[in-house]
Parts: structure tokens; sequence; C-alpha cells
């Protein structure tokens, strides 16, 4: 089987592209072919060249830039994949779409598109699109997203689908060596704690309660936490003025986008999640993958769908610094909990592995390919 998956393009390795890589290394596992066709170079094309699979880059905006349609029109065209994935919104690609004969299968990565105007449009559109009617089978990445998308668009609940969880590349984000695990636990119990948060530094991560939280532990419970933020966004300027505010420049850097996140994870003791919302919890999965429990929010969305309490994760239901910071001092007081609660965390990311996730979506190609046989 020879798939082409039409991937989003971005000047770092995020969550969708993220899981695109580790869904592709799990396919190549089995003996599936991938062609990948992607908007422009990056991290992403260059992860796939290192894994020798032929990259196309057309140029071009992500899905919004019709010339771009066009070119990959041609790439599809001439392709001998079997079938077509790809992992954007369908709203432009029928022009890219037109005339192929492979069967389309898309990922749902988002779920409810409704925060602004310009989402509307943009889901709207895609109900009526030629790319939306091609489709002949599709995923969702978590219930939440299903649920939404059996809601809105009720015409692919005849369409073959599947909920499959997002997966984590396991061999790359791994718990530390022994070395480095036994510096971990001296420094736990020596209380020099570093903590990790991953995440787009906009207001609905809340990044902010996270620098408080810091300020909390040094003021009320004497602990000078070093934290690490990992990634970029619209508050990254307002984080840094609150850190120098507040007296905290010593104990918080922030290092911007990464494409190796993994690094820096390993060699905390805990994350944090302040999300208002999940439609998986990628980056979660990820820390706890390299061996690093997570404090978060009980958000909205996919999260408690498959991160339960205990399992490498303590929720706190109240949305403040404050509850998040009872939570993480009550761990810290306690060497064998986060012992327990990070061993539970590395099991649970055995189930979430690239393998078993490429073993699902051959399911779904071989159900979509063998109706378009039939038809």
């Amino acid at each position: 089987m020879k798939v082409l998956q039409i991937a989003p393009s971005a000047t770092t390795n995020g969550g969708v592209q993220t899981q695109v890589l580790s869904l592709t290394q799990g396919l190549l596992t089995q003996g599936v072919a991938v062609h990948a066709v992607i908007f422009e170079d990056g991290p992403l094309s260059e992860s796939y060249r290192e894994l020798g699979i032929p990259v196309d880059v057309i140029g071009g905006q992500s899905g919004h830039d019709l010339a771009a349609m066009f070119r990959m029109r041609k790439i599809l065209r001439d392709s001998d994949a079997d079938l077509i994935h790809f992992h954007l919104h369908p709203m432009l690609m029928g022009v890219a779409f037109a005339g192929i004969r492979q069967p389309l299968v898309r990922t749902f990565h988002w779920g409810p598109l409704r925060s602004s105007w310009k989402n509307r449009i943009i889901e709207t559109l895609t109900r009526s699109s030629s790319g939306m009617r091609k489709m002949r089978g599709w995923s969702a990445v978590s219930g939440y997203v299903q649920d939404w998308v059996l809601r809105d668009l009720p015409r692919l609940e005849n369409v073959p689908h599947r909920l499959i969880y997002n997966c984590v590349d396991i061999a790359r984000f791994q718990p530390r060596t022994a070395e480095s695990v036994t510096t971990l636990e001296n420094d736990f119990r020596e209380q020099r704690f570093r903590i990790g948060m991953v995440c787009r530094v906009a207001s609905d991560k809340h990044p902010l309660d996270a620098i408080h939280l810091i300020r909390i532990l040094r003021d009320e419970y004497q602990i000078s936490a070093q934290l690490t933020m990992i990634g970029d966004g619209p508050q990254l300027d307002e984080c840094r003025q609150q850190t120098q505010a507040l007296g905290l420049d010593s104990l918080i850097r922030f290092t911007g986008n990464r494409v190796d996140p993994e690094t820096f994870l390993r060699e905390c003791h805990v994350s944090l999640a302040f999300s208002n919302s999940e439609t998986f919890g990628l980056s979660i999965l990820e820390g706890i993958a390299c061996g690093t429990p997570v404090i978060s929010y009980r958000s909205k969305g996919a999260l408690q769908e498959w991160l339960r309490e205990g399992e490498g994760c303590l929720y706190t239901d109240v949305f403040s610094p404050e509850s998040a910071a009872n939570r993480l001092v009550s761990l810290l007081h306690s060497f064998e909990s986060w012992q327990e609660l990070r061993k539970r965390g590395l099991d649970l990311a055995q189930r979430f592995s690239s393998r078993r996730c490429a073993s699902q979506y051959i399911e779904l190609y071989e159900e979509v390919l063998r109706q378009q046989t039939i038809s």
C-alpha cells in the first residue's frame, strides 16, 4: 500500500505536525510506503527526508493559496499512491482534488471552530466543498472532535470513520537515562525542582498562571522552583514583562519555539497544562512519555477521555495558580508519590505508540480501498 500524506506546514513542529510525523513512522514500520506533500520547507519536511520519504514542497500558504492548489493538483494526478490522506481544512482543496482517482481520507485534528466569524465562514464553506464531497473516509483524534464532526457534518456518519487517538514517538519522547534519573532524584530530595510548560503562549493556555505559580511557590512555600516555558505566541512579551515585574528572572526562562521539546521535558520534575480546552493534548502526552508528570487544569474537551487522575497527571478543579500550587506542593513533599505518578504515566504512554496508531489507520485505509473497489 502507498499513501500520499498532505501535511500542514509550520516553522516548527507543532502538535499536528508532530502527530503526522509519528503516524508516518508507524506506517513505515508496517510496510506502508509514504509520499509527502507539504506547503513549505521546515522541520517537518526535514524530518521526512531523514526518514527517506520523498517530499514535494509546493510553496504558498497552507490551504489558502489558489496557485499552490493548482501545483498540488498536478502532483496528485501524477501520483501512483493508492490513497490520499490529508490533515487540512478542505475549503480550497477541491481545486487540488479535481479529477483525481484516489480515495480521500481526512483526519480531523480540531474541535468546534466557532470562536470567530472567520472560523464560522470556513466551516460553512467546508460543508459544501468538493473536498468534503470526495471524502471516502475520516478519523477524529478524540471523542470530543468526533462528536463535533457528527453533529455539524452529519452526512459523514455514513462514511467509513474511526476514533483514533493521537500517538507519540516512543523512541523520541523517552524517559531519561539512568544517570539522568539519579540526578533528577537527588535534585528532588534537595528541593531543586524544575518545571516545564509546552504551549502556544496565548491567553487560552494561561501562561501567566504558570508565572504566578512560581511566585506562589517562592513567596508562600519558600520553594525556588525553576520554570522553562517552551513556545511562542501573542502573550510572550507580556509573560516576560510579568516575570521581570515579579522579580522572577532567575527562576523563569523562555526558549521560544523548539523542535526538541523533549530535551527540556526530560530534565523537569513536572510539567504544567493550564489550557481552557484540548482537542487531544499531545504535548501533555509527550511530557508523560518522557517521564514527566503533569499538573493540569480539569479543562473542557478531550483530555479526560484518555488521561485519568493518577496516571501521570494530577488535576485541579479550580482554574487558578493557587489551586495548582497546592496540588504541586503536595506532590513535591512526597518523593514516593512522584515516583509512582511518573511510573504510571510511562505505562500509559506505551498505549499510544505510533505503531499502534498506524495499525488503526491501516484498518481504515483498507476499508476505504475495499469500498472503492466495490463501487
